[in-house]
């Protein structure tokens, strides 16, 4: 015996996109369909009485070499955007103040290089042009046979930013809407 230890690494990355955004307004409903976006830009007229129904889809993988457990994601809604549980695609989601949080991968072990994919549906009422940042964390990183308790990532939890800039309500001026998502996240534990 050389005194060689297997090092035990567990990571994960967390990817987010914007893959539908549904305007609905008193002229009737219009579907924009993303590849998988980051950040999209919608011009519209009027946005009074204006709602957007907006679709994320995530993907978490296991990055490094050791399985481990994820308890919470956590997901920081923009002001002006809300929360309706009764969507299906929402029923692993949960609210509490402006953030929301993932427990469908509670207990479930991720294994090297898996991936686990799931979705977020979030509305949004319109009333005027602006930026909405949506922004994700994870809680409770665990590697495998070691004990499930609170992973604290301290200043690593990310907060967001939200600009909501007002623009002059004039009947042909197209006026910009922006939702947008920041940089991969990764963390990791030893």
């Amino acid at each position: 015996n050389i005194g060689l230890t297997i090092r035990k690494q567990f990571s994960i990355d967390i990817k987010k996109f914007i893959t539908n955004v549904t305007l609905n307004s008193d002229n009737g409903t219009e579907s924009h369909d993303y590849d998988n976006e980051t950040k999209v830009t919608l011009n519209v007229r009027n946005p009074r009485n204006m709602t957007a129904r907006v679709t994320y889809n995530f993907v978490v993988e296991n990055t490094k070499y050791f399985p481990g457990y994820i308890g919470i994601i956590a997901d920081m809604m923009p002001q002006g955007m809300s929360f309706n549980p009764a969507i299906k695609e929402n029923q692993d989601w949960s609210l509490y103040g402006n953030t929301l949080y993932y427990t469908g991968l509670s207990g479930r072990l991720l294994i090297p290089n898996e991936k686990y994919y799931f979705s977020l549906v979030l509305d949004l009422n319109i009333t005027e042009g602006g930026t909405y940042t949506n922004i994700v964390s994870v809680k409770d990183l665990v590697l495998m046979g070691e004990e499930i308790s609170e992973y604290d990532f301290g200043t690593e939890t990310i907060v967001p930013e939200e600009t909501i800039e007002p623009v002059e309500e004039e009947e042909e001026e197209l006026i910009p809407i922006t939702i947008e998502i920041p940089e991969v996240v990764s963390v990791g534990v030893e």
